[in-house]
């Protein structure tokens, strides 16, 4: 997309600059909206299981906001260019758009933050139909929807609701 659009050194720094603090926000509207619903041993590990709601907007306000400072980085062409080519079922979990389901599962055979696996669904908000599901270790969780706990480094220490 950058070529595409033959954006600057300068441009690419605002829009970087731009998108970090929308999903600061987004990051820290997520953490209200995530509770723990229940938490048990099982066969393959311990489990949390967490649930994040829709946001009434399903994320208007993080969307238009950045399309808002793409336009002014951009110009209205080129920023809503740039802001459609964002699939917002993958930008930091549709930043409110979807119900998501998590389940921390922590794996006994490997060490501390190594050993926690993450198993989530989305759905439409007030579905049971799942429109999306996907597993990953704790670090790619957290690239996708961003830092929303402080795992404990030991494993008998149990994960904190939320930050």
């Amino acid at each position: 997309m950058v070529e595409k659009l033959e954006l600057s050194d300068d441009e690419v720094a605002a829009l970087e600059a731009s998108i970090r603090q929308v999903r600061a926000e987004a990051i820290a509207d997520f953490k209200t909206r995530m509770t723990l619903t229940s938490s048990g041993n099982k066969e393959d590990g311990f489990h949390y299981f967490y649930r994040a709601p829709a946001r009434a907007d399903r994320g208007k306000l993080f969307f238009d906001a950045l399309t808002k400072a793409f336009t002014d980085i951009l110009g209205e062409g080129r920023g809503k260019t740039f802001r459609e080519a964002m699939k917002e079922h993958v930008f930091l979990g549709g930043m409110g758009k979807y119900d998501i389901e998590f389940d921390f599962r922590q794996l006994p055979q490997q060490g501390p933050l190594g050993n926690m696996s993450v198993h989530y669904e989305s759905r439409e908000p007030g579905s049971t139909e799942i429109t999306g599901t996907s597993s990953d270790m704790i670090r790619g969780f957290e690239e996708k929807f961003g830092k929303v706990f402080e795992f404990p480094e030991a494993l008998d220490v149990p994960l904190p609701e939320s930050r």
